[in-house]
């Protein structure tokens, strides 16, 4: 049985007329009568009553009419299921950002991209940066917003910058450099530190980090590490120490026994990029990236 047979039946089947249905195909008579013919015998089953003048489908005939009608109609909608799919225009895309990361930014990405491909599923996910990175290197995830650790490579991925962001110092209000426009990180140095949680370092991402306190001359007393925003904000107000975040990271909303201090050195930006794995053949992430 083939996807010609059932249109040939179907059409005969409408038409009651095997010279109708010839005449749709432009093909001979004969043809069409050999065709339905041939699935009468695979089908085991006889479709129509007919002779020289009449033509009338069986029960059995009726009751395939609309079966064939289904098969053809799943068909046809599996081919454009999966050309779409094979062009991005339908499937799954997963995407991870960073803890602290729900900029305009990325919600316009996001907004855009399911506006033009409304069939594509996106699983949107936030995590640690070491836990992003492993995702994307294995193909588990196929695009994630990080910060771009710039003294070693992303070897395994490839990028595009998303943006630039300042760092911010998060103190008491009570803090004595808390009224000051902007800060060095230097100013800090005898201070308690809370920190994000440990991260690896596969990628330097871990030495960024370090190396930042470095250069300002000090290495920081960590007291607490935390991966909840608002945790941290709650132990900076309860005096437990200072945290230092990428702009991006800080609450408009935070109480008001916080404030946020740049810190000067324009060095000490952070840049977020989007990166995917250089074999990731997701169809879906060409799109997305097209649009970033």
């Amino acid at each position: 049985m083939n996807t010609r047979q059932l249109e040939y039946f179907i059409s005969v089947a409408e038409n009651l007329s095997f010279t109708k249905a010839a005449e749709e195909f432009y093909i001979s008579q004969t043809a069409v009568t050999q065709q339905i013919k041939s699935l009468e015998d695979q089908m085991q089953v006889k479709l129509f009553i007919r002779n020289k003048r009449h033509v009338e489908l069986t029960s059995a005939g009726e009751f395939f009419l609309t079966e064939a009608r289904n098969i053809l109609k799943n068909i046809n909608d599996a081919i454009y299921k999966t050309q779409q799919l094979a062009n991005g225009f339908f499937g799954t895309l997963n995407i991870g950002f960073l803890l602290g990361y729900k900029k305009d930014t990325l919600t316009q990405y996001i907004k855009n991209f399911s506006s033009f491909f409304p069939n594509v599923s996106l699983n949107i996910v936030s995590y640690e940066i070491t836990d992003l990175l492993y995702l994307v290197k294995n193909n588990h995830m196929d695009l994630a917003f990080v910060i771009n650790p710039k003294n070693k490579p992303l070897k395994d991925f490839e990028y595009k910058s998303i943006g630039k962001y300042n760092l911010i110092a998060l103190l008491a209000c009570y803090h004595p450099l808390a009224n000051k426009k902007s800060i060095d990180l230097a100013e800090l140095k005898y201070d308690k530190f809370i920190f994000i949680k440990e991260t690896g370092n596969e990628y330097g991402q871990k030495s960024m980090v370090q190396d930042r306190y470095e250069k300002s001359g000090f290495i920081p007393n960590i007291v607490q590490r935390c991966n909840d925003l608002s945790t941290i904000e709650s132990m900076v107000e309860a005096n437990m120490g200072v945290s230092i975040l990428p702009s991006f990271c800080i609450n408009e909303n935070s109480s008001k026994n916080i404030r946020a201090i740049p810190i000067k050195d324009t060095e000490d930006e952070v840049e977020v990029v989007a990166i995917w794995n250089k074999d990731n053949t997701n169809p879906a992430l060409k799109k997305f990236i097209s649009m970033l």
